[in-house]
């Protein structure tokens, strides 16, 4: 089963979606399926973040975060070389171990206006790989993105894999 927010508008410049398929095009991101078998161009956030073997959706590796006290596990890039003015999709593979189990997507700093905590997020909860993605628009002046995944500390005791990143122009 699929959760998902069909379309939610949050501002002029940014949208969040559930889409399906990807749109075609170029993955402008390296090691975005952490087949390197380690965090190559990403960063741990906080928590417990690693790359294992024992989930996978194509190829051998994935991302596996893991509940740590009251931290919440991530990881996290910046993405610089993108177009000014340009819309983008951003999207990922997410299983949650257990229904209640919770996954933040997330991107800022692409030169939207203010959003709360200057961030937006879609989630995700299933226990079936799931595509979440999210849409914006990079303003006139940036080029650039902040983006990673959250696992949500305060709910569940599972364990939530990702894999499988993609940063597309969106046609």
């Amino acid at each position: 089963s699929s959760d998902v927010c069909s379309s939610v508008s949050i501002t002029p410049y940014f949208e969040m979606h559930m889409l399906y398929p990807y749109h075609i095009g170029v993955n402008l991101l390296s090691n975005a399926g952490f087949e390197s078998g380690d965090f190559t161009d990403w960063t741990p956030t906080s928590g417990t973040a690693s790359i294992t073997t024992n989930e996978s959706f194509e190829g051998t590796y994935s991302t596996q975060l893991t509940r740590f006290g009251s931290l919440p596990s991530g990881i996290e890039r910046t993405f610089t070389g993108l177009k000014p003015d340009t819309r983008y999709t951003l999207g990922v593979y997410v299983k949650t171990e257990f229904v209640s189990d919770r996954a933040y997507l997330y991107a800022r700093g692409y030169g939207g206006p203010d959003l709360p905590a200057d961030r937006a997020v879609t989630t995700a909860f299933s226990t079936d790989w799931t595509l979440i993605q999210l849409e914006f628009t990079t303003w006139p002046s940036d080029n650039s993105v902040t983006f990673g995944i959250t696992r949500d500390s305060t709910v569940g005791g599972g364990l939530v894999w990702l894999v499988n990143f993609s940063l597309m122009e969106t046609p």
